[in-house]
C-alpha cells in the first residue's frame, strides 16, 4: 500500500502560509496572500432541498492559495435537522461543469453545532486548498445528501458527487531545484506564471499523460516534466468510486517586491494560458486548476512558537522553493483514509463517518 505522505502536510502548509506572510511583512513587502476576489453565483436548488431549505445566497472567495465557497441557507420546513450535508456543482457561463463542493451544517461562520431548527439561517462554508475553477462559475446547483457520496437523499435526481484530483508536493532536491533568471522573476502582478499543463491521472493514482499547454521557457518545460513525474497524486472520484481524471496544473512563482510592476491579485483562471485553453473550446467538463506556488526561501523565521525572528543565510539568487505542501478538497468535511480495495489504496469519506 502506498503511504500517504509528503514533505508538507495540509496543517503544516497552513503554518507556512502564515509564516511566509510574516516574512514578507518583516521585509517591508506587501503580501500577495492577503488579496482576494469574490464571485457571486446564481442559485439553483434541486430535488427535495427546495421543499426543506432555502439557499438565500451563494458566493466564492478566491485567494492565491485557496478557494472557499459560501452558502447562506435557511430551514423553511417544520423539521429539526440533527445533521446534514449539501452537494454543490458549479457551472460557467457556457453551462460547463467547473467545480464542486460539499457543505456541512456544522461548518458555518457562526460556529453553530447541533440541531438546525425551523426558520434558522446558517452561512455554510467549504474550502479547497490550492484548487480553483478554471472557468469563472456563474451558477451553482445544490442537492441535499445523506452520509455518503453514494447515499443521496433524492435517488435518481442527485448526480454522483464529483471530487477532483489532488496532489502532495515533493520538494525537488539537487540538481532539480527551481532556479529562475531575472526575466522569469519579473511579472506585472505579484506572481509569475511558469508552466501550465493538463495532467491525466489514472484510477491507480499514476500519471497517464502530461500535456504542457504553456511554459515560460524551454528550460522550465524540461524542469517541469521531471518535477511532475516525482509528485504524488490521488485520483478523482464520482460517488466515492475512483476514476481517471484530469487537473490543470499551474506552477507560479511569487515575484519579489523589488521586481514587481504591479500588485493586483490575479486568480489562476486569469492566466493567459488558462484563458486561451478555455476560449479554445476545451472539452466539457473543464478540470479544476491545481496551483503550486514557489517562493524565495525565507531570510527570517519564527522558530518553536517564539515571537522573535531568527535570521537565516541569504539564499542564492534565483532559487525558489514550493510553498504548497498539498492540495485538498473540502478539508474538515472530507478526508482521505487508507483502503486496500481501492485502486490507489485510498478513499474519500465524510470526516467522522467510519461506516463509509
Amino acid at each position: 500500500m502506498r503511504e500517504r505522505r509528503g514533505l508538507l502536510s495540509p496543517k503544516l502548509f497552513l503554518v507556512l502560509w502564515f509564516v511566509c506572510g510574516g516574512i514578507l511583512t518583516a521585509n517591508g513587502a506587501e503580501s500577495p496572500f492577503s488579496n482576494a476576489v469574490q464571485i457571486q453565483v446564481t442559485v439553483s436548488a434541486q430535488g427535495k432541498l427546495r421543499t426543506l431549505w432555502r439557499v438565500r445566497k451563494a458566493y466564492f472567495d478566491e485567494t492565491l492559495t485557496d478557494t472557499t465557497g459560501y452558502l447562506e441557507v435557511q430551514n423553511i420546513s417544520d423539521e429539526v435537522f440533527r445533521g446534514g450535508n449539501l452537494y454543490a456543482e458549479y457551472y460557467d457561463a457556457a453551462g460547463r461543469f467547473c467545480f464542486s463542493f460539499v457543505f456541512s451544517l456544522d461548518k458555518n461562520l457562526a460556529k453553530r453545532k447541533g440541531p438546525f431548527v425551523p426558520s434558522e439561517t446558517r452561512t455554510l462554508y467549504s474550502t479547497a486548498v490550492s484548487l480553483a475553477p478554471a472557468s469563472e462559475p456563474k451558477e451553482v446547483r445544490i442537492f441535499l445528501i445523506k452520509r455518503s457520496p453514494a447515499d443521496v437523499a433524492d435517488a435518481g435526481e442527485t448526480p454522483p458527487m464529483r471530487a477532483p484530483v489532488t496532489i502532495e508536493v515533493r520538494i525537488p532536491g539537487d540538481p532539480d531545484k527551481l532556479w529562475l533568471d531575472s526575466g522569469a522573476e519579473s511579472a506585472e502582478g505579484p506572481v509569475s506564471d511558469l508552466v501550465l499543463a493538463n495532467v491525466t491521472v489514472g484510477r491507480s493514482g499514476r500519471i497517464e499523460n502530461v500535456d504542457v499547454l504553456g511554459a515560460a521557457s524551454g528550460e522550465l518545460r524540461s524542469w517541469f516534466l521531471k518535477f511532475v513525474a516525482n509528485q504524488v497524486f490521488y485520483t478523482a472520484s464520482a460517488g466515492g468510486v475512483p476514476e481517471a481524471g484530469n487537473t490543470l496544473l499551474l506552477v507560479r512563482a511569487v515575484v519579489p517586491k523589488e521586481r514587481r510592476s504591479g500588485s493586483s491579485f490575479l486568480p489562476a483562471r486569469a492566466s493567459p494560458w488558462m484563458a486561451n485553453y478555455v476560449a479554445a473550446g476545451a472539452d466539457t467538463p473543464i478540470p479544476p486548476i491545481t496551483e503550486i506556488i514557489f517562493v524565495r526561501p525565507p531570510v527570517k523565521v519564527k522558530i518553536g512558537g517564539t515571537t522573535n525572528w531568527t535570521k537565516l543565510p541569504v539564499p542564492p539568487r534565483g532559487l525558489f522553493e514550493p510553498l504548497t505542501g498539498s492540495s485538498d478538497w473540502c478539508p474538515g468535511i472530507f478526508e482521505l483514509v487508507p483502503d486496500p480495495a481501492s485502486p490507489d489504496h485510498f478513499r474519500r469519506q465524510l470526516a467522522g463517518s467510519p461506516e463509509m
